[in-house]
């Protein structure tokens, strides 16, 4: 009744599926979260074999503004110790876009909040950290989140961590006739890194004057930032930029 249900499978190492995988014979697990259409965007695979999975629910009927996760066991099926019985659904915030894990066992999650009514709204990156059972990090920004006010609309699609703690999180302007992209690096603690950035903590990157969006991020082993997505230029192609630490 709910149209969608996130969906978790496993391969073998030649493409085929591991029907071991979920204990169906079918190499598939569909886990409904909180009774509505959800939607799986990142996977992230712990050291013992545990998958974590991030998502948001499909549409834009009222009581969608929430996030999904769920963690598994290696066989499939869902941890127990996670959340409710395996599975969260995270009212209020829509940070189903990125999800990172840190050394700590805590995870990152990233995506877009927007405060206030149209025409006088804006939309701010947001993000959330949550400890290894699910639970919010109170350590972390307000009570688990960080909803942050740049001087333009933006909201983030990817995360990466750095070695020393802080974050890095990319994705696009919104609102605006050329969206560029954007990246912001944060402290540990949630707050931004005014060191990033020529001291604002974001970066905006321009192409070619037209629509861009970063999608994905990643830290090199120097430290260096490279973020790819896309970028308009009459057609639209792939873009790269990489960013000094």
């Amino acid at each position: 009744s709910d149209f969608s249900d996130v969906t978790v499978a496993r391969f073998n190492p030649n493409g085929t599926l591991d029907l071991a995988f979920g204990g169906r014979g079918t190499g598939q697990v569909a886990t409904d979260i909180g009774s509505g259409t959800n939607s799986a965007r990142n996977v992230v695979l712990q050291p013992n074999g545990a998958i974590v999975v991030s998502g948001k629910p499909q549409g834009s009927q009222a009581g969608f503004d929430h996030t999904d996760v769920a963690r598994y066991n290696a066989n499939g099926t869902l941890d127990a110790s996670f959340g409710s019985g395996g599975k969260l659904s995270l009212a209020g915030v829509d940070v189903g876009q990125g999800l990172a894990r840190q050394l700590d066992g805590k995870f990152v999650l990233v995506g877009s909040t927007t405060v206030g009514t149209f025409p006088a709204s804006s939309t701010r990156f947001a993000l959330m950290r949550l400890n290894a059972d699910g639970s919010p990090d109170t350590s972390f920004g307000n009570a688990g989140t960080v909803n942050t006010a740049f001087t333009f609309n933006a909201t983030a699609f990817a995360v990466a961590l750095q070695g020393d703690g802080k974050i890095v999180a990319a994705g696009s302007t919104v609102l605006e006739v050329q969206p560029n992209f954007v990246v912001a690096r944060y402290n540990a603690d949630g707050s931004l890194d005014t060191t990033f950035g020529n001291g604002t903590g974001n970066l905006s990157i321009d192409f070619f004057g037209f629509g861009d969006g970063a999608e994905s991020v990643l830290l090199q082993p120097d430290g260096k930032i490279v973020v790819g997505g896309v970028a308009t230029n009459q057609f639209s192609g792939y873009a790269v930029a990489r960013i000094n630490p």
